[in-house]
């Protein structure tokens, strides 16, 4: 996920706004990181260790559909669209 995140930083920050680009990114990866771990926790919790692991599966999976919606303007971007 983090090299992920680098990749999106270099192709995609515009010029002189690397280090604000990088404590975005760092800082949106920790707040996913909390969410998860506090959703996965209260499911273990109220319905028991069985669901946590799904619950994780459903957080992958929706990442996965964010980078499948936006992948066709993120190739439109790195050839040369907005910055």
């Amino acid at each position: 996920m983090t090299i992920c995140l680098f990749e999106l930083l270099d192709a995609h920050a515009p010029r002189r706004t690397a280090v604000a680009a990088m404590m975005w990114l760092i800082a949106a990866e920790e707040l996913g990181i909390a969410a998860g771990t506090v959703t996965a926790g209260a499911t273990a919790q109220h319905a028991g260790a069985w669901l946590a692991p799904f619950t994780a599966a459903v957080g992958g999976g929706l990442g996965a559909l964010v980078v499948v919606t936006y992948r066709a303007r993120l190739q439109r971007e790195r050839r040369g669209g907005l910055w």
